[in-house]
């Protein structure tokens, strides 16, 4: 369980940032006139989001990568 939630919080942290970086030059023209408001709530609201899903649905990634680790310990293509 703690693992899952590790792997959850740095999902939800490239949420955040990936948010972060979508809404700056959405909010305005220039580096000035920035929202940042705006831009700090939608991404903490992504990364909540984020969180909450992977914890309830999970990641498939993450079980992609555990999966091949696997296999490569066993020896196996």
């Amino acid at each position: 369980m703690k693992e899952k939630m590790i792997k959850a919080l740095i999902r939800a942290l490239y949420t955040i940032g990936e948010v972060i970086i979508a809404s700056i030059p959405t909010t305005a023209a220039t580096l000035g006139d920035v929202d940042w408001i705006t831009v700090a709530s939608t991404s903490l609201l992504a990364g909540l989001i984020s969180f909450i899903k992977s914890m309830l649905v999970g990641m498939p990634e993450a079980e992609v990568i555990e999966e091949n680790t696997n296999d490569v310990e066993k020896g196996e293509d």
